[in-house]
């Protein structure tokens, strides 16, 4: 009998019923299991939209307690042959972990992030690898940014509307990136935008000469429509600017390409996608280590988001940066700080608004 009578009170307890009241310590739990979830997919609703690289979004995370997360990285959205120090993943990953922080605001609460030890990310492991732990703690003072930026934030590949940026903001920027240990530069210099749009352009076929580059880009290469939003990820063609026959060809047809008169042709054709660019920008600083690509993701995402609020777009040159070619030619004309290294390259303006790369759903990044 006294075991009939404990599962009776255990069922009127779930279903809130029983003479606990209020204090039933099982509805709370319930309760409280909830409301931990639904802020967790509040949170990571906003932090979905963080840029990566070539938009392979390669993080998911395991909700520990209504306070703690762990961050895991998907090894198969690496880019080993384009990225083989894991830099510019591990900057996405670290403006994913800060947009967490970010979105966490509204709820009185600042983030402290434990990144794991691994100094380069593990592109050949079977399984989820942690990448950091973060634990949200209750702060009512903490600043950041309005997380609706996140949101917000765009990469444009439109036509610039030919004005240069405004000085003021420019500080306002180099002030950010200073506080993590880069500099930024910002240049309306006619002949310097000149020089960077025609490298940029230069370098759009040579990076893709590349076989191995080319076919692990070509992954997250999404030429349909059909498949863009199946995987909601990649490069999609509407976003990038392009037909899709024409990116479908350029990247699993390369050998069309090959004549010097078609380049020449589609050269000029990307170039002058550039019109209405009068301001480029470049940061540098230290590029060595995991502690040095997280510092450069911090400058990159809150540089990012104040450009947002004052609707200011960018469009990264992350082909120059990688290319050993162009790098060296734009390193000769800007010669970076002894020791520091030209990471982040890209033109600045304003222009009607994009078209927004699609995301995961919040319940593919959610793991158990």
């Amino acid at each position: 009998m006294e075991r009939k009578a404990f599962i009776k009170t255990i069922i009127l307890a779930m279903t809130g019923t029983t003479v606990l009241g209020n204090n039933n310590p099982i509805q709370n739990l319930l309760s409280n299991s909830s409301e931990e979830k639904n802020k967790w997919m509040d949170i990571l609703e906003f932090a979905r939209w963080c840029p990566s690289p070539h938009n392979t979004q390669p993080w998911k995370v395991k909700i520990i307690s209504d306070n703690k997360a762990e961050i895991f990285y998907e090894p198969t959205r690496l880019v080993p042959e384009e990225d083989p120090l894991s830099a510019f993943m591990i900057i996405g990953m670290t403006m994913f972990c800060e947009c967490i922080k970010i979105a966490a605001t509204p709820y009185g609460l600042t983030g402290q992030i434990k990144y794991a030890e691994e100094e380069v990310l593990n592109a050949n492991a079977k399984n989820l690898q942690l990448f950091a732990t973060i634990e949200l703690h209750a702060d009512k003072n903490t600043s950041a940014p309005d997380r609706e930026l996140i949101k917000k934030r765009k990469t444009s590949r439109l036509h610039y509307q030919g004005k240069a940026i405004e000085s003021t903001i420019a500080n306002e920027l180099q002030k950010i990136v200073v506080e993590y240990d880069n500099k930024l530069t910002v240049s309306n210099e006619k002949k310097m935008v000149e020089f960077v749009l025609d490298l940029n352009g230069y370098t759009l076929f040579s990076d893709m000469d590349d076989d191995k580059v080319r076919t692990e880009i070509s992954k997250w290469v999404r030429t349909k429509d059909e498949d863009a939003h199946k995987t909601n990820d990649g490069l999609w063609y509407h976003c990038m600017r392009f037909p899709g026959y024409l990116m479908n060809n350029f990247f699993f047809h390369h050998e069309r390409f090959a004549g010097k008169r078609i380049r020449k042709v589609l050269t000029k054709v990307y170039r002058d996608s550039m019109k209405g660019t009068k301001t480029i920008a470049w940061i540098e600083g230290n590029f060595n280590t995991k502690a040095d690509f997280i510092n450069c993701g911090k400058s990159m995402i809150y540089m990012w988001l104040h450009m947002t609020k004052h609707n200011i777009f960018l469009h990264p040159f992350g082909s120059v940066i990688t290319n050993p070619n162009a790098n060296k030619q734009l390193q000769e004309k800007v010669a970076p700080q002894e020791n520091k290294k030209l990471w982040l390259l890209m033109r600045l303006g304003y222009s009607d608004e994009p078209p927004r790369s699609l995301r995961l759903p919040v319940t593919e990044i959610i793991i158990n």
